[in-house]
């Protein structure tokens, strides 16, 4: 999936995990001892594990230009249970 972006959507995807993973980390402090830290680490290690998960396809080669001829449908193949 992560092969399917961009170089420069792998680097917005990398921001946006970051600034997920700094809101978890903020909500995790701020509900310390409270159900909100435990949402606040649960936010953090989907954060976290979503950056490993892009940096892991961060080399890959770039899609071609005929990658927006087709429906990108992998975001929705993922949140389906068969």
């Amino acid at each position: 999936m992560i092969a399917q972006l961009t170089k420069n959507e792998r680097q917005l995807a990398l921001i946006i995990l970051l600034a997920l993973s700094l809101c978890g980390l903020a909500m995790a402090v701020a509900g310390h001892g409270d159900p909100l830290g435990v949402h606040g680490a649960i936010v953090l290690l989907a954060g976290i594990a979503g950056t490993f998960g892009v940096i892991s396809g961060y080399y890959a080669p770039e899609p071609g230009e005929d990658r927006l001829d087709q429906y990108f449908d992998d975001p929705s193949r993922m949140g389906m249970v068969p």
